[in-house]
């Protein structure tokens, strides 16, 4: 689940994989190789519906808010330290 304190990168601030989320960033080198840590995580506001007291990401990945609601969405981008980014959308549907 996607709630606050997991992950949304491999590795956490302190270099750490603990409590990552169900999908999170994984980097890897130009032959598919693990990478080095993510420079950072962005939440794209203009591309999200889910507030950011219902859903946000510091610049390491890491998520704080409240559960965001069923049929909101967020989009994020991933930067690597030599500029590549990558951007994924995460669509929140209603738990079991």
């Amino acid at each position: 689940m996607f709630v606050a304190g997991k992950s949304l990168a491999r590795f956490t601030q302190d270099g750490t994989k603990k409590d990552r989320a169900p999908v999170y960033f994984y980097a890897v080198d130009s032959y598919g190789t693990k990478a080095m840590q993510l420079a950072q995580i962005l939440k794209v506001g203009e591309k999200s519906t889910a507030t950011d007291a219902e859903f946000n990401v510091d610049q390491y990945g890491l998520i704080s808010g409240t559960e965001a609601v069923p049929g909101t969405y967020v989009t994020l981008s991933g930067v690597t330290t030599n500029g590549l980014v990558k951007t994924i959308k995460i669509v929140f549907t209603a738990g079991e």
